[in-house]
């Protein structure tokens, strides 16, 4: 993929007004999914209680709640 955003910041450089851009993989992920990847790579045991919006991930070590 690094080849694919070099293009894409270099043809943003290009233009010759500025304005916003976005370079993106196409892929969606949910805060969750991010939340239990920052755990996984910490090491630490995560717990999720509840449902939906009242849903809650525990530190399975020290309770902690995120």
């Amino acid at each position: 993929m690094a080849p694919e955003y070099c293009e894409g910041m270099w043809r943003m450089l290009q233009q010759e007004q500025p304005d916003d851009f976005v370079l993106a993989t196409g892929e969606t992920h949910s805060v969750k999914e991010f939340i239990e990847t920052v755990f996984s790579e910490l090491e630490m045991d995560l717990v999720w209680k509840g449902e939906k919006e009242n849903e809650i991930g525990i530190a399975k070590k020290d309770g902690k709640t995120s």
